[in-house]
């Protein structure tokens, strides 16, 4: 509970942002000095039967069901110490690792759809391991979305322990499980894509991407002055949506060829460009804006 309400800070007992090796295993080697701990509410955990009967009586569970029932198990097929040592320890020291790997790998690789203001990530492959808490962006534990009792909600986002508490609830063994409402999840998807855009397009700027110049700050000349452009000064220019664009420095790596373009020199080739010969894509539209140099104006009477 210290981790999920203070994620990928100093009171995060496996802050991802120190580094992959301290968030999967380096945290166990470090003294233990959480000053926040007492804000923390664990009332509910103190007054459950089962967790303080595992907290009370930790060493002798720990011994009887991770390594004693192995070995005899291992024994019945004559087999004692194969049982103890991948029964017992090869399969616990396997399960620390992948339990770790939720504060190691959840945190480094995967997917961000609701939310990137925090470390976690969807992981398949590890949601498969760990039964549905790689969707570790999303995740009921934590998070996106804390008292969801999912860890994911489509079909793939493999999830089974969400279908075992469900089950659980229809037995009367389970009861008050909430489900964020679907609109909340959808507001949290839209933002997170607009947060990523917004940082996308800062790093786009700091490397000097260029936009094109805007409509405002491009001057008038009228479709007259662009072909004499065109015939005296042998620029190649075109009109596409009121735009007059030089594409001298595109036609030799034009998709259809540079000879479409210069039957179109001097001319309004919108109607061509939206035509039904070729339906051009958003990055092509994108870079008619690269090759403003005007808009198109009509002439004084």
């Amino acid at each position: 509970r210290l981790l999920d309400r203070y994620t990928d800070t100093d009171h995060d007992p496996y802050d991802a942002k120190k580094g992959f090796w301290y968030s999967h295993i380096g945290w166990l080697y470090e003294k233990s000095l959480y000053p926040r701990m007492k804000l923390v509410d664990v009332k509910d955990l103190d007054e459950d039967v089962v967790v303080r009967l595992q907290h009370e009586y930790f060493v002798p569970l720990l011994a009887v069901s991770c390594f004693l029932a192995p070995t005899i198990l291992g024994a019945s097929w004559g087999d004692a110490i194969g049982g103890f040592l991948y029964g017992g320890f090869v399969s616990r020291v396997a399960i620390w690792h992948v339990t770790w790997a939720i504060n190691s790998v959840a945190h480094w690789l995967g997917d961000q759809p609701y939310s990137i203001e925090h470390t976690a990530r969807g992981n398949l492959i590890l949601a498969v391991l760990t039964n549905g808490e790689g969707n570790h962006n999303y995740v009921s534990s934590h998070h996106e979305f804390p008292n969801d009792y999912r860890n994911g909600i489509k079909a793939s986002e493999y999830d089974p322990s969400k279908w075992i508490i469900w089950s659980f609830s229809k037995l009367g063994l389970a009861h008050s499980l909430i489900r964020i409402p679907n609109d909340e999840i959808m507001k949290a998807k839209v933002q997170t894509a607009e947060q990523a855009a917004e940082v996308l397009r800062q790093e786009a700027d700091e490397e000097g991407v260029d936009w094109g110049r805007d409509a405002g700050v491009l001057p008038g000349w009228t479709l007259a002055e662009t072909k004499r452009r065109c015939s005296e000064e042998g620029q190649d220019l075109l009109v596409i949506d009121g735009f007059i664009l030089d594409f001298s420095t595109f036609k030799d790596r034009h998709p259809g060829g540079e000879k479409l373009l210069v039957a179109y020199r001097g001319k309004d080739a919108t109607k061509a460009f939206y035509g039904p010969l070729n339906n051009h894509t958003k990055s092509a539209r994108t870079i008619l804006r690269t090759m403003r140099v005007a808009n198109l104006v009509a002439a004084m009477q």
